[in-house]
């Protein structure tokens, strides 16, 4: 447990969510350090440490987790730091030496197995990119991903905006901290005797949507190329398309109904199992169908229920921020839905799948589309397990957020205090970018 709160911890001070770090480091230091103090008698003999020297080590794994996100105590300047032995200080280069202690053997193992399944267009593209860097063994390659959720995929994997430290919400007058970033890092690479090779890999999203009787179908068949051929050859933009009757759901009195059993079949004895759930998904066009279908699943679950409300405010920094808060009421406030935030009322139940909807803590496995099983619910925290990548079945907690949607169709700034997470038995399309699944509908 101790463990799981330092994690927590960490999360607090990434993401801002306290005012008094410090005092919050006073008060619960000993609980972040219960299981420190048994490694040293049991693990390491060493029978006693003074108060100093344990909080000194806590301090040591909590800058190990922030190292992970990119981030060190050296960001929270009210925050005491660690103290490091001469011989416990690393003076290389971070980046590389992640990027070197990856198991070579098995990952020659993996990659002589995934080149047997490729396609041929895919063998095109493997052998483009290996003639491109002579097959060379041991090089460093940075991968990295448009999304949270499409980087957890890769090994070692990371956000653009994380790698190359791009703004999140770019105008024409940002810049990006390359020169930090990725300069000195490249410097090293080649002072490394490697020679760096820049691959840029544009997704080719084969996805067609076809709405039908309010139900969704994802074409993934080998016609689907001929299907849009179909659609392009309309001059007008209209044009007819003759579905294949396989590929439907008919003769039913209640379309929800029967997109759930044909997507989850015999949910009740398979709902609580990370197998069943992780491959599956319901995919909708708009944000309307998609939250009925989610309220249908929440209610096939007969776990007690409990409600979360949202605190929504105008941001402060907002310009116009004096003359909105008397023009924009709580009620109004409390009506806006979209996709990127949770909405106002969030009603939850253990064992419901639900999806995150902001990067927390990538080492956890905690990126934006991360979907997870929620496990327990508290006022003021949320316990779940990872449902899918390499922390499958990781239990993780989730506390309330503030989130600012980045949406046009709002004229102001939303603040919006909540859990960051939406039930995600279906999602829409938009969402599902970077997923992997196999039974969809």
């Amino acid at each position: 447990m101790p463990s799981y709160l330092r994690q927590l911890f960490a999360i607090f001070l990434l993401s801002n969510l306290m005012t008094r770090p410090e005092y919050v480091w006073q008060s619960t230091w000993q609980l972040l350090s219960e299981d420190i103090l048994h490694e040293e008698r049991v693990l390491l003999t060493n029978p006693e440490l003074t108060d100093d020297e344990l909080k000194n080590r806590c301090l040591q794994k909590l800058e190990k987790v922030l190292k992970s996100c990119g981030r060190s105590f050296q960001d929270f300047p009210t925050m005491p730091g660690p103290l490091y032995n001469e011989e416990e200080v690393d003076h290389s280069n971070r980046l590389i030496h992640d990027e070197l202690c990856y198991n070579r053997r098995s990952l020659l193992e993996e990659h002589q197995q995934l080149l047997m399944n490729l396609t041929a267009e895919q063998k095109s593209a493997y052998d483009k990119i290996m003639r491109a860097v002579n097959e060379a063994k041991g090089d460093i390659v940075l991968t990295i991903a448009s999304s949270g959720i499409a980087s957890l995929l890769l090994p070692g994997g990371r956000t653009t905006h994380s790698r190359f430290a791009i703004p999140l919400n770019p105008t024409e007058d940002s810049t990006c901290n390359i020169k930090q970033a990725l300069d000195q890092t490249l410097r090293d690479i080649l002072d490394l005797k490697t020679h760096p090779v820049l691959i840029n890999l544009l997704e080719v999203k084969q996805l067609f949507l076809v709405a039908t009787s309010d139900i969704f179908c994802l074409l993934l068949q080998k016609d689907l190329c001929k299907i849009l051929l179909t659609i392009g050859s309309s001059i007008d933009g209209i044009e007819k398309v003759q579905i294949p009757d396989d590929l439907l759901i008919s003769n039913c009195d209640d379309p929800i109904s029967a997109i759930v059993e044909s997507t989850y079949p015999d949910f009740f004895s398979h709902s609580s199992g990370i197998d069943y759930l992780q491959q599956r998904e319901i995919l909708a066009l708009i944000l309307d169908m998609e939250e009925s279908i989610n309220e249908y699943m929440v209610s096939l679950n007969h776990s007690p229920e409990k409600t979360y409300l949202s605190s929504d405010t105008v941001c402060m920094s907002d310009h116009s921020f004096s003359a909105l808060e008397h023009v924009h009421t709580p009620e109004f406030l409390n009506s806006i839905k979209c996709s990127v935030i949770p909405n106002h009322s969030n009603t939850l139940k253990v064992g419901v799948l639900v999806m995150l909807l902001r990067n927390i803590d990538r080492s956890s496995g905690l990126c934006n589309g991360t979907r997870l099983i929620i496990t327990r619910l508290e006022n003021r925290i949320i316990e779940a397990k990872v449902l899918s990548g390499n922390m499958a079945g990781q239990k993780v907690f989730i506390p309330r957020m503030t989130l600012t949607p980045s949406d046009a169709r709002i004229p102001f700034n939303l603040q919006r205090r909540q859990f960051p997470i939406v039930v995600s038995f279906a999602m829409t399309i938009i969402k599902s970018q970077g997923q992997s699944l196999s039974h969809v509908e």
